[in-house]
């Protein structure tokens, strides 16, 4: 973790972006405070963090030591969702949950989430529209496709969302890009 921060310290990046899994193996405010503080935490990159929640920080009670480390970063505790806007670009981070398919937040068409995400899209007056989270819709990685996050694709797709990121897996494989259509994965 020091290498790849180090080497995004060097880089003075506006922003930092973190799809989940921000601590290993479980997110507890300790394991945060043991190797976090030192790395990504450190001042130059902690206060241009924004995190989104993924499955490793739910392995603690409603993913408490993340929100309890991260603060008003992570969003509402018990949501994790938010959106920023920085510069040109309106960014929206999304809670795809632990690894119980968006629960204990859904994703469902119609839920909580979901309609915030239109809302929030229809307020959007940016340039560029950025969405990230954890759980991949589509993978060629060892964990199965996230097909519950189809309503966040369908709602970003119609806002004319500029780009969209996730992972899951750790091992990356280069995969041959082609046209996805939102009835397919």
């Amino acid at each position: 973790m020091l290498a790849t921060s180090d080497l995004a310290v060097s880089l003075k990046p506006a922003a930092v972006l973190i799809l989940g899994d921000s601590q290993y193996d479980r997110g507890a405010a300790d394991a945060y405070q043991k190797s976090w503080v030192n790395s990504w935490g450190r001042k130059e990159l902690k206060d241009i963090t924004y995190p989104s929640v993924g499955n490793h920080e739910y392995k603690t009670s409603d993913a408490s030591g993340y929100f309890d480390f991260f603060g008003a970063r992570a969003g509402e505790r018990g949501k994790g969702y938010y959106s920023v806007n920085l510069g040109r670009w309106h960014i929206v981070a999304l809670n795809t949950g632990g690894n119980d398919r968006c629960k204990p937040v859904s994703c469902a068409q119609g839920s909580e989430q979901e309609k915030w995400l239109r809302e929030d899209l229809e307020r959007n007056n940016s340039s560029c529209t950025m969405a990230f989270w954890h759980r991949p819709l589509v993978t060629s990685g060892l964990h199965r496709n996230a097909t519950e996050v189809r309503p966040f694709w369908r709602d970003l797709y119609d806002a004319n969302a500029d780009l969209i990121r996730t992972t899951t897996s750790v091992l990356h494989p280069k995969i041959r890009m082609g046209l996805l259509t939102l009835s397919e994965g």
